[in-house]
């Protein structure tokens, strides 16, 4: 709501515009062993800075696999990475989406 723009961190087609019309899949990074997880993010980061190659402030709104390989590439980029829901559980997450989504039904 406050972004200038969004994507969705997807493992099979790595940073999907939302817009975006796809098949369902059943990929995910669960599982996936550390090398194919960082070829992923790397290809990921590879993307993102070709949207945004100059630095500026990211929020990450994904669970800890999409982020682990991911923020540490886009750190040493010196951007500014935000992950409001990090170490939170579950239950916590959907709260804070109900609150930070303005859907307060």
């Amino acid at each position: 709501m406050t972004g200038d723009c969004w994507y969705i961190l997807s493992a099979k087609f790595g940073l999907l515009d939302p817009n975006r019309i796809i098949e369902p899949y059943n990929t995910t990074l669960v599982g996936m062993n550390p090398v194919a997880k960082k070829l992923w993010a790397n290809r990921v980061f590879a993307e993102f800075k070709n949207l945004y190659p100059s630095s500026r402030a990211v929020t990450i709104l994904a669970g800890r696999r999409y982020r682990e390989f991911l923020v540490p590439l886009l750190i040493a980029s010196c951007y500014e990475v935000h992950v409001p829901l990090e170490g939170k559980g579950i239950g916590q997450q959907l709260q804070w989406f109900k609150r930070n989504s303005g859907d307060h039904t």
